[in-house]
Order: structure tokens, then sequence, then C-alpha cells
């Protein structure tokens, strides 16, 4: 007797196992069938196969003996043919390519339309206009006509404007009052931006906030605190940042004094603050006036952006956000909030002063696009209704539920998101914890009790040792093609993604389907399973496991608020993976009768197998659909959601540095690959035409990703600038930016080319790069030419410098007299030959500065003397007022900087006194020039878009920043780079 063939080894081994009473765990293919040759196998979900040969049995006409042997045995589950309905549902329901496929091309396209779709929807103003609308646009338009910084003529105007326009709407009811505030403060401001930092920077400020109380009916409830600031940066007219916060309150000041407006409960405090963009002043100063005192919620109004909708990113705790639910367009995102957490977005709001001070809060601001926030282009002609309603009436829905009702007192930290912008949902992360921790235990519970079921009625067919991993090893060939393209992206032009997030998330996507397509179809090919898609769905449930543990983790030691969407992956996973084994374990044991003249070595086998065979594919299951429904829908939905809003809030962070362009690339990698997560247990039955259009479309997008402009009129380059007066009569320009990107600018500059100007440009750490040239004179003072040179704008002298005959244990001090015509805010730094302002600790452990003074009344122009037997030990810690008004404040750790800002344009003079010490021990020779301390003075202007009159004829105040706003091309905007557009610096040593 010949040796059977493999195939008869096969059948032959399903007839043993049968006889035995195990389940068939062999299989053959069937290469006769179109679609078939795939996965001939026994899969109860193979439905489109067994049809195929359902058609092809009925269409034959001369059956072989063993066919018709075949047809003599029973199968008892299948006595008839199916009707003509049942054979349409199967063909149309079933796990079938055709129906697969069209099933996840709707899904993606439903993601995508869905969330346009209502994004738009959630921008519409109901008919007709609301009155407190038409008034705030006025508002908004007046706000922003000029460019307003706090040291700029038109940052007065606003002032009195808001001033007025809040007074005028308090005179309309007793319980309604307005209020200047010219409160002043001194304290410590850490970096915002750094928080290991250890310079420490004193900031002496003089307010210029406008407030309004509206009294409560319950004088014994906590106040509610809303904010936004009124100026602008020097480069641009704040018409988001922040004058759709400004007008936003001017709408609910107006809705609140309505006289259909019910008297609140507690009271309603609005801070019309100044002086945010230089380091959050206008917020820092409210603590030191009366009514802050009873203040302990905020609604925080800013703009990071330039339209779109209002995002609600950071919150306190879960009690407070939990009032947002009751807004009528939420749009939020706790992943935000942990992107700012963790350094992804470079800014900062009044939230952070708020929330230092231990309010309750949240935080709303617009927050695309970054590239042009800071910019020209954030102005009126900009902006629009329909965004500053949605900011306004969120925040009105939002006022009204904090200052009218009672206020959840859970202080946990909270996650929180939208769902289309129609339904608000947030959960306590302690809760969340909770939650982490019951399915961590009770997912793997039952689905190791349905597989012990399914297992021992053996409904599913598959080694406990063969076709496994298959999953994990295509994920990491598919997540390594993706970061491979990805970083050929990032390499060919890291801008790219500056301009457009969209096409490489969709060639990165079709990438990474493309590859699982091809590598679990080659799997389904070597090693045939029992409906992979179960398989590969429990080895994606045991990976989320893994990252919900590392969740729980995160949530645990760091309270992580951005990692909430790993639970509902794995809450989804899991549903789809149980329907799966449940099926399988209420699935009916079919008795298959098998011919009665079969020998055990292989003979008559080949109907044997296709007798198995059919029975299986006839087997007929459409859990697949409930499998996919539940998973792969929602879960696109929750990946394109914050995928998309992270995109969109990072993605233009590359301008600021490369490590921020890094972290971009990771995350749209990182979005790709969830994108095409939830579709790899189903994606070895897609259609073969849809992995060419996805090949196509993967080409198409990586193309338009490499070849399309770097920046456009949308989507520009960001420079900055500043200009430097020296002492010499030089006029340097600075322009910053990402390196390579500069140069052209600057060079195509008609005073550069014209004059042959000599400019200089250096790389700089982290991709940046500045430019450096001799630039147009500045014209920042009216009056004459000679009081515009550098000697009459700014002048330092020494009042008193008596150090000789000091102990160790005695402070060094002077006094010192700055005089910076028409500036606002003046900056100190110190150094010595062994410490320097801003470079950190060298051999010194603290600064040496320990005590900085602001005198306001001064004999003779000297300050009282201090005796040294009194040393420093007499002045507290911290912030203090001596008997004659004098500002003083001491910092035992060491002052790195001074700042000094003022609202009255016509004093011009600082009056400063500075106490150092030094350590004796770091004298080098005796050399008592060790012991000096250097000052360096830099005084700022920022006001640009107006003139100065010069000897009689006008003059714009900076016409080289006007040359670059003029000439520089349509892609390319500009921002300011330092405190000021111009500044002054002068250098003493004591």
């Amino acid at each position: 007797m010949s040796n059977p063939s493999p195939k008869e080894q096969n059948a032959a081994a399903d007839l043993q196992s049968f006889r035995n009473g195990e389940p068939s765990l062999t299989y053959t293919s069937n290469h006769d069938n179109d679609e078939a040759d795939e996965s001939a196998i026994i899969d109860d979900d193979e439905d489109e196969e067994a049809h195929q040969q359902e058609g092809n049995t009925q269409n034959q006409g001369e059956q072989s003996p063993v066919r018709q042997q075949q047809d003599t045995a029973s199968l008892d589950s299948f006595s008839s043919q199916p009707s003509l309905f049942v054979r349409f549902i199967r063909s149309t329901f079933g796990f079938r390519k055709t129906t697969l496929t069209l099933a996840v091309v709707l899904s993606y396209l439903f993601v995508i339309l869905v969330n346009a779709a209502f994004e738009k929807q959630s921008l519409v103003i109901e008919s007709p206009e609301p009155a407190i609308l038409t008034k705030a646009w006025t508002d908004l338009q007046v706000i922003s006509k000029d460019i307003h910084p706090f040291d700029s003529k038109a940052n007065d105007e606003v002032h009195d404007y808001i001033l007025e326009r809040t007074r005028s709407i308090a005179a309309t009811k007793p319980y309604i009052e307005a209020r200047g505030d010219n409160s002043t403060v001194m304290f410590n401001q850490p970096d915002l931006f750094n928080s290991s930092s250890p310079t420490s920077r004193i900031i002496y400020f003089e307010s210029t906030n406008v407030l309004v109380r509206v009294k409560g009916t319950d004088p014994s409830l906590e106040a509610l605190l809303i904010s936004a600031h009124y100026d602008s940066v020097s480069t641009s007219y704040g018409t988001t940042d922040d004058g759709m916060g400004i007008a936003s309150m001017l709408g609910i000041l107006e809705h609140l004094a309505d006289k259909k407006t019910e008297r609140p409960k507690r009271d309603i405090i609005f801070n019309f603050n100044n002086h945010e963009e230089i380091g959050l002043l206008g917020a820092s100063v409210f603590f030191e006036h009366p009514w802050s005192d009873k203040v302990k919620y905020f609604v925080n109004l800013e703009g990071t952006g330039t339209g779109g909708r209002a995002v609600l990113f950071r919150a306190t705790d879960t009690g407070i956000i939990s009032h947002y639910s009751n807004v009528r367009s939420p749009f939020a995102n706790s992943f935000l909030q942990q992107a700012f957490n963790g350094g992804m977005i470079h800014s900062e709001t009044d939230y952070r002063v708020y929330a230092e001070h231990g309010l309750r809060g949240v935080d709303i601001a617009f927050y695309r696009p970054r590239s042009l926030y800071h910019t020209r282009r954030d102005s009126i002609k900009g902006a629009n209704r329909e965004s500053l309603w949605h900011m306004a009436s969120n925040a009105l829905d939002l006022v009204l539920d904090l200052g009218y009702n009672s206020i959840d007192e859970d202080l946990s930290p909270s996650i929180f998101f939208d769902v289309l912008g129609q339904q608000f949902v947030y959960f306590s992360l302690d809760n969340l914890y909770i939650l982490n921790i019951s399915l961590l235990v009770l997912i793997p519970v039952l689905s190791i009790v349905l597989l012990l079921i399914v297992k021992k009625r053996h409904t599913w067919h598959i080694y406990s040792t063969r076709g496994w991993l298959r999953f994990p090893i295509t994920t990491v060939f598919s997540i390594t093609f993706v970061t491979l393209v990805g970083r050929f992206f990032l390499f060919h032009d890291a801008m790219i993604i500056s301009r457009n997030w969209f096409t490489p998330l969709i060639a990165l996507t079709s990438l990474f389907l493309i590859v699982s397509y091809i590598g679990l179809n080659f799997a389904n090919w070597v090693v045939p399973i029992h409906d992979q898609k179960l398989a590969i769905l429990l080895e994606l449930n045991s990976l989320l496991w893994i990252a919900t543990l590392w969740a729980t983790v995160e949530i645990k030691r760091y309270s992580n608020v951005g990692n909430y969407a790993i639970t509902i992956y794995y809450i989804l996973a899991s549903l789809s993976s149980l329907i799966g084994l449940l099926a399988l374990a209420l699935k009916p044991r079919q008795r298959i009768e098998l011919p009665e003249d079969l020998d055990e070595e292989g003979d008559n086998t080949r109907g044997v197998q296709q007798r198995l065979k059919e029975a299986a594919l006839r087997s007929f299951s459409y859990d697949w659909s409930i499998q996919f429904l539940l998973l792969v829908p929602i879960w696109l939905l929750v990946t394109y959601s914050f995928g998309g809003l992270g995109l969109e809030a990072i993605n233009q962070t590359i301008q600021e540095s490369n490590a921020l362009g890094e972290i971009s690339f990771k995350f749209l990698g990182a979005v790709a690959v969830l994108l095409g997560l939830s579709v790899l247990p189903f994606v070895h039955k897609l259609n073969a035409a849809l992995t060419v259009l996805l090949a196509v479309t993967c080409a198409i997008s990586s193309f338009a990703t490499l070849v399309g402009p770097v920046f456009d009129y949308q989507h520009p380059l960001k420079l900055r600038f500043v200009q430097q007066v020296t002492r010499a009569g030089e006029t340097q320009v600075k322009i910053f930016g990402k390196h390579g990107f500069i140069e052209p600018v600057v060079n195509d500059l008609p005073s550069v080319k014209q004059l042959k100007r000599n400019y200089t440009c250096t790389e700089l750490s982290d991709g940046n790069g500045q430019c450096v040239y001799d630039g147009q004179r500045p014209w920042l003072v009216d009056g004459s030419e000679v009081q515009n040179d550098f000697e009459n704008l700014l002048t330092v002298k020494v009042l008193s410098d008596t150090n000789t005959g000091k102990t160790r244990y005695v402070p060094f001090d002077s006094d010192l007299e700055i005089k910076a015509v028409q500036s606002r805010h003046c900056l100190l730094l110190f150094n010595t030959t062994t410490f320097h302002s801003g470079n950190g600790v060298d051999k010194y452990k603290n600064a040496p500065v320990k005590q900085v003074s602001l005198y306001h009344k001064l004999q003779n122009n000297t300050r009282p003397e201090m005796k040294d037997n009194f040393a420093l030990s007499f002045v507290p810690s911290g912030h203090s007022v001596d008997e004659n008004g004098t500002d003083i404040y001491r910092l035992n750790q060491g002052i790195d900087e001074f700042l000094l800002d003022k609202t009255e344009w016509n004093q011009d003079t600082f009056h400063v006194g500075i106490e150092w010490l030094y350590d004796w021990s770091e004298e080098s020779d005796g050399d008592k020039r060790d012991r000096n301390l250097g000052v360096t003075v830099k005084c700022y202007y920022g006001e640009y878009d107006a003139v100065s009159v010069v000897d009689g004829e006008a003059k714009r105040k900076i016409p080289a920043l006007d040359e670059l706003l003029q000439y520089a091309p349509v892609d390319v905007e500009i921002s300011n780079l330092d405190r000021g557009l111009v500044y002054l610096e002068q250098y003493v040593e004591l």
C-alpha cells in the first residue's frame, strides 16, 4: 500500500479525533473556490465560503463515488437546504469579505464626518441672535481696535472702556458695584515654565485691574471669580487672546444685570485683569484686594489660539468640573491637562495663579492654530461671532450653575471629556482607580471561566500551543514600519507637521493597516486557526490588560488624568472578546455521522475531511457583527476625538523646539497605530481591493506630505523680534526662530540689501537659531532727536555705595536711581565673579542678593542709614513695608532678578535698594573686586503701531519692525521675543 498524502493524513487525524470524542484540530485547503483559498479551515464564521461551497455542490453535475458516499451520510443539524431568505441573510450579514470591508470603510468615514458635522453644529448661533452676543461682539471690536500691550497708551484706553462699560452696567442694579483697582504687590515668582528651576524673580507690580462684584443673596456662601486679561502682546491685537474672554465676561455681566435674571445666591466677582502676558501679574495682584478673601471658586477664560471652539482643558477637582455638565455645547478633555502638566505645551495662564492660591476652578481657552497666536493675525478680521458665542454661552451656563447652586466638595482630580460636543463625561480619578482595579481582576476571571467551558464543550477548534502570538508579532512589525516612515518624515523636513497633521496621519494609518493585513494573512496561510479574530481579540485584551495596569499605577503615583482612554479601550476589547467566548460557550455541539467503511490508515479520508469542514462552515454565527460594533466604531471615535484634539494643540509646537517636535511626531505615530489597532482582529477578512485602495491612499498622502509647501498663509512660520539699543548708539535687531528659516527673510530686507548691512546668523540649542543685524533706530518718545538718544532715555545712578570697612557678618548695600523715560517696566539682573542671573548656580549655592527695596518717599535722594549691627536680621522674610512706605522683599536663598512695573507714564524714576552678602572664603588673593556686585538694568518698550513726534515730524516708533512686517513673505508672521519689542541695557558695578 502506498503512503497516504499529507491531506489524507490530516483527514485520518480528524477521524481519530472524532472517534476519541475530541475536537477536530486539523485542516485542509480548498483552492477550487474563489475566496475559500485564503482560510479554508474549520471556522464557524466562514459562512461566505460555506455559501460558495453550497453553490458549487448544487451546480456539480456528475459526482464521484466519494461525493456520493458523502451524500449518504447524515448531518443532524442540516437536514434540509436553507431557504432563499436565510441564504440572503447569511450572504449579507455573515462574516464575509464584502460585508466586513464595507463596515470598516463606513466606520472610518463615520468617525471623520461625524466629528466635523458635530463641531460645525456646536458653533451654530441660535436665532434670533442673543442680545448679549450682539453687545459682546461690539465690545470685542472696540477692545481689539488697536494693539494694546501693558506698556502702551492703547492699553489705558482699553482699561478706561472696560471701566466705563462695567460702571454703566452696575448702575442698573443696587447689588452690583464696579471699581478700578490700584493695589500693589511685591512677590516671589518662580519660573513659570520650569518648576525645577532655582531662579527666584521678585516682582513689584501696580494694578490696573477692573473689578466688579455681583452680591449674592446668601452672604455666608463663598464667592465665585470669573477672570480674563485685557492686555495683548506687543505684536497682536489680542482679539482671541484674550479679547473674547473679556467680551464674554461683559456679556455674562449684562445677563446678570438683566431685569429678567434672578439675583445669584453667592457673590460673583469679575476680574478684568491686566499684564497677564508678562508674568500673570493681574491675577497675582488680585489677592491684595479685600474681595479676594471671600473667593473660593473661579472660571478662567483664555486664548492660546485664534478661534474655533473654546475647550475646557484644566480643572482643579471633580466637584467643580461636575457643573460643566450643564453647559449647552460641552467641549473638554483632560488629556490636554496632562499635556500641560507634562510640558508638551509651553504656555501658562492665570489658572495657575488661582490654583496655587488654593481656589477651585477651571480653565477654558481657544487653542488653535498656535502659529497665529501672538501675531497680527489675531485680530477682529480673523475672528467670528460663532467662536465668541461658544465661549460666552458655555461660560454663562457654567457661571450660572456655580452661582445659583451648591458646589460639590469632591476634591479629587478628575478625568473628563465630551462626546461630539453633545454630552459631557467626567469621572473622579479615585473612582477610575477603583474601576481599573475591578476590571483588572474581573475580566481575566470571566475570560478564564468561559475558556474552560469552551474547552470542555469542544466548540473552539484551536491548539493551545499553535496559532498564538501572531497578533503581537504582526503589531510589532506594523509599528516598526510606521515608526520608520514617521522618522523619514521627520528627517526629511520636521516642519511638515506644523502645516498639516492630517495627511501624514492618513498615510501612517494606511501603512499600519497594510502591513497588518499582510502579516496576519500570511500567518493565517502558514498556520490557519479556527476563529482567528477571537484569538487576536484575546491577545489584544491581554495587551490592554498590561496597559491598564500601567495606567492604574500612573493614577496612583502621579494623578495622571490623561490615560483614561486606555480604560475605555480595555472595556471595549474585553466586551468584544467575551461576546466571542460566550457565543462559543453557548453553541450547540454537532453530531456528525461518518462512513463506516473507513479505516485508520487514511483510506477514503477525503470525504471525511470535506464532511468535517462543511459541518463547521455550515454552523453560521453572527457574533462578529456584535464584536465589530462594540469595538471598532467606538474605539475609532475615542481615538480620533482625543488624537485630533491633541495634534491640533501640539503640532505647531515644533516651531518652539526640536524636542517638542519629536513629541509631536511620536504622538502622531501613536494615534495612527491606535486608529488601526481595533481593526486587526478582522483585518485578515478584508477584501484585497481595499488593501490596494489603502496602498494608493498611503502613497498619495505621503506624496502630499513630502512635496507640499512647509508653510502657507494659514499655517505660517513664526519668527520673534526684539531690538536692543546700546549705550554706543548701536541698534541691533535680533530675529529668533527655527534655524535655517530666518536668514532668507533677513537677507531679503531692503535695508539689509541696499545698505549692505552685515548680519550674523547662529544656530542655538534645540533646533533654534538667531540672526542679528543693525536695524533702523527706534523713535520711542515724543520730543527731539537728542531726547531719543540712549543717554536721555535710560540712566542709572549710584546714589550710595558705602561698602568699606564691612565685616563678613554685615551685608553690602547700595542704592540706585533708574530713570527710564516712558517705560513701564525694567528688569534688574545680578552677577558677581562667580554668579550670573539666569545661568544657574556656579560656585555659590544661592544668589548673593538677599534683599531688594523700592523706595517711594526719599529725603535728599537717599534712604535712611541701616545700622551695621542690625544686618539683615531685623527685616522679616518675604514682603514687608516699613514706616516710610518702602516695599521690601527679603529672600535668604537669594534673588536672581528684580522686575519693576509701574502704571504712571510721568513717573520715570525707580529708586532701588540692594543688599547682598559675599562669601569671603571665595576672595582671591585679597582682591576686593571679588566683593563687587554687577547690576544689569534692562528697560523695555512695547508700543510699535503708533508714531512719535520728533522735532515736529511724525516718525514710526519702531521702523525696523515695520520693515520686517512689510517685507516678510506671506507665510511668515512676527511675534515678540522678549518682554518688549525694544530694550535699553545699562551695566553698573557696585
